[in-house]
């Protein structure tokens, strides 16, 4: 975390010191917008995932304040290593800084999600923003807007759960994938769901090919509604947990605010 905020600060610092272009001038033009769940009891967890818990180990009437805490590395908003699908790929704290900071790109699908449970981003969805916004720039991250991130304080419905205990909700088709790595050279992809294969896959395709070409997902994102679809910059500051598959993650994005 430390290293990543530190990425940014030299990235602010190495804009020229005008009154135009100066870091001051950088953050005072531009809003940050928190795009993670907060983490706490309770939160929707994948099925077979560790939920979070945390527990008090000192008050301050003890002398200082402390707890400690235990969750899953697939829990909350967190990213997914390529170690997670690719047995080659890298862990968390292999991931290069420059591969978690890029352009941000959001297909807004939540029109389309509200009847369609099982909504894949397709080709088509791609082609239909690209024809409007131009075309996305290489090195982007690719953010699935489905809406369901407003379903998050129901797990229950987050989850999606039908009368066969099938999981339901939005994600990546391959194709959608396929496209996005040949045509595109993305960073990764994101999602408002548990997952950034639709909720009924069985297969994980999204999961094999974007991993398994080393790049990252992000999952539980929030907030969606508070970012354009396109001109915004991408944080992603995971926990740097050695041999990680996945870790729990700030990602914030700064805005224009013009």
């Amino acid at each position: 975390m430390k290293a990543l905020m530190l990425l940014v600060f030299c990235f602010l610092l190495s804009l020229p010191l005008s009154s135009a272009n100066s870091a001051d001038s950088f953050l005072s033009n531009r809003t940050i917008v928190d795009l993670s769940h907060t983490y706490k009891a309770d939160m929707p967890v994948y099925p077979g995932g560790v939920p979070f818990n945390l527990e008090n180990l000192a008050t301050i009437d003890q002398g200082y304040y402390i707890n400690k805490f235990s969750t899953g590395e697939h829990v909350g908003t967190h990213i997914d290593a390529p170690s997670h699908f690719s047995a080659t790929g890298a862990h968390v704290s292999e991931i290069p800084l420059e591969e978690l900071v890029g352009p941000l790109v959001v297909l807004d699908l939540s029109e389309k999600a509200k009847t369609n449970p099982d909504l894949e981003v397709s080709e088509q969805d791609i082609f239909d923003w690209e024809e409007t916004h131009g075309t996305i720039p290489a090195g982007a991250f690719v953010i699935c807007n489905s809406g369901w991130w407003k379903k998050w304080d129901n797990p229950e419905a987050y989850l999606g759960l039908d009368s066969e205990g099938k999981l339901r909700f939005p994600g990546f088709s391959k194709k959608a994938v396929e496209f996005l790595l040949r045509e595109r050279d993305i960073k990764g992809v994101g999602t408002d769901t548990l997952s950034t294969d639709h909720g009924s896959s069985h297969t994980f395709d999204e999961h094999h090919l974007l991993l398994g070409a080393g790049k990252i997902n992000i999952e539980n994102l929030t907030n969606l509604d508070k970012i354009p679809v396109l001109g915004a910059t991408l944080v992603v500051a995971p926990l740097n947990i050695e041999s990680g598959s996945g870790a729990p993650a700030r990602v914030f994005a700064f805005v224009p605010k013009n």
